[in-house]
């Protein structure tokens, strides 16, 4: 379940910002999967609109991560111990 601990910047670097997006994104994210799987065969029409929702959020993760990254393809300012 998500909170609104999730995110828990106030003033910082936006690249700190993008780094924290990414990290609840895979949160939400995993939160989605795990509905899909609980109405898979009970109800499609939820299940299909869960998928594209799923869909858009991942794309939207594919645009956070596309901003400035280190030499290893972090985004920069991650702390090494938030990485999932």
């Amino acid at each position: 379940m998500r909170t609104k601990n999730d995110y828990d910047l106030e003033r910082a670097p936006s690249v700190q910002h993008l780094a924290k997006l990414d990290d609840v994104c895979c949160g939400v994210i995993a939160d989605h999967r795990g509905a899909i799987a609980k109405v898979r065969g009970l109800d499609p029409i939820t299940e299909d609109l869960s998928i594209g929702h799923t869909g858009d959020l991942e794309l939207f993760q594919r645009s956070i991560r596309a901003h400035p990254k280190d030499a290893i393809g972090d985004v920069l300012h991650r702390n090494n111990d938030d990485k999932s």
